[in-house]
């Protein structure tokens, strides 16, 4: 299997998942193509009133949204509100993806999942992860950096004289990331393992011309300018049918001793 998806750019020929969260929203999403399914994850609805954008779909336990923002939704049946509890295995953001998954998408574009609270950026960056091997590709975006993660996937970048001398990173996500190709960049590897506790690809340079970065198994983080556009990820891997059901309660691995005397 080898499917090729677009990133954000549009216009673009496949559907994209767009979740707004709560963190540092310092880049407004582009214009909803009519396919996108956008979603406000939690505080993430404050951004998009503030920006007159209406979700499809809400979801969240709403400890960080405004009340002001909420109560806009009241009577307003076109828009889904999924309500979860406070305490419960996932975040906000993994039932934001959960949900657009449970639609049929399968590329994931995030803001607000940067910057903040760096415990909050490693969760999303970990959420890229699963979304990789899960089949599905997914970028976090802030003004500066883009993030993404690839299984069993290539990412392309289209020849750009302006890219010259900009920064790209590479790093493995899992233990070991096997079959590494790095093409088009200043260092270039072909077929070669890394390792999370090495940084070796960091700070890789874009040269203006075409590059790609390419995976076997395992799972690689690549960072590179949000200014810099992705012309596409060929993904390798089947598409999941499921990325899990979205968790209302803690599970016995999270539960207080006193919640697991209580089942």
């Amino acid at each position: 299997m080898n499917t090729t998806v677009k990133r954000t750019t549009h216009p673009q020929t496949e559907a994209i998942c767009v979740i707004v969260g709560a963190g540092t929203n310092d880049v407004v999403p582009p214009p909803a193509h009519p396919s996108d399914y956008l979603i406000a994850a939690d505080g993430g609805l404050d951004f998009l009133s503030q920006h007159h954008r209406v979700p499809r779909a809400v979801i969240g336990d709403f400890d960080s949204a405004r009340a002001g923002s909420l109560a806009s939704l009241k009577g307003d049946t076109s828009i889904e509100t999924v309500q979860l509890p406070t305490e419960k295995d996932d975040t906000d953001m993994t039932s934001a993806v959960k949900l657009g998954w449970s639609k049929g998408y399968r590329l994931f574009s995030i803001y607000g999942g940067l910057g903040g609270r760096l415990d909050h950026t490693l969760a999303n960056i970990q959420l890229l992860n699963g979304i990789a091997l899960h089949g599905g590709v997914g970028f976090l975006h802030s003004a500066q950096t883009c993030v993404t993660a690839l299984s069993q996937a290539r990412i392309d970048f289209a020849a750009d004289p302006t890219s010259a001398l900009e920064m790209v990173s590479v790093f493995a996500a899992s233990d070991a990331a096997d079959d590494v190709s790095i093409e088009g960049l200043k260092y270039e590897v072909s077929g070669v393992r890394l390792h999370n506790s090495v940084p070796l690809g960091v700070s890789n340079e874009f040269t203006g011309s075409a590059a790609s970065i390419s995976v076997g198994s395992g799972v690689l983080t690549v960072t590179f300018p949000e200014a810099i556009a992705a012309e596409s990820v060929a993904l390798r891997l089947p598409a999941a049918s499921s990325f899990g059901e979205i968790t209302t309660k803690v599970s016995d691995l999270l539960a207080t001793k006193d919640e697991k005397n209580d089942r």
